[in-house]
């Protein structure tokens, strides 16, 4: 038993270390731009990690509507109409919208912002992948 401790203490040291779960920090990720009154931009996004992708859009006026809608990467039309969408988010009111959506190591998703205002706006994008 005395020469099985040795080895045992350094199995525990092991397990102790780094997590072999494979738990990552979440990836961070911030957009920031300028919507026309009645425009659409939109933001690709490259997951470096597995997980699930949420994207906030915030903006400071609640006078103005703005949409956030997720696609696949080779979408390249307005999405409610050209592509499928895999989440949207498109509240009347409030000045936050959230989509969410599951992602692979190196996929790419594309983030859209649209708006149903007569009147130009800034506007961030905060994504997180965990």
């Amino acid at each position: 038993m005395t020469r099985l401790l040795p080895l045992l203490l350094a199995v525990m040291a092991l397990a102790c270390g780094d997590d072999p779960s494979g738990t990552e920090e979440p990836f961070e990720q911030t957009f920031t731009g300028n919507i026309t009154a009645l425009g659409t931009t939109s933001h690709t996004v490259t997951a470096p990690r597995g997980g699930t992708l949420r994207g906030v859009l915030t903006w400071p006026d609640g006078q103005v509507d703005l949409d956030l809608y997720l696609t696949e990467a080779t979408c390249t039309g307005y999405p409610p109409s050209d592509c499928e969408l895999l989440d949207s988010s498109d509240a009347f009111t409030g000045t936050q919208e959230t989509v969410n959506g599951s992602v692979t190591t190196n996929q790419q998703r594309k983030l859209w912002v649209d708006s149903w205002s007569d009147e130009a706006s800034s506007y961030t994008i905060e994504v997180t992948i965990d």
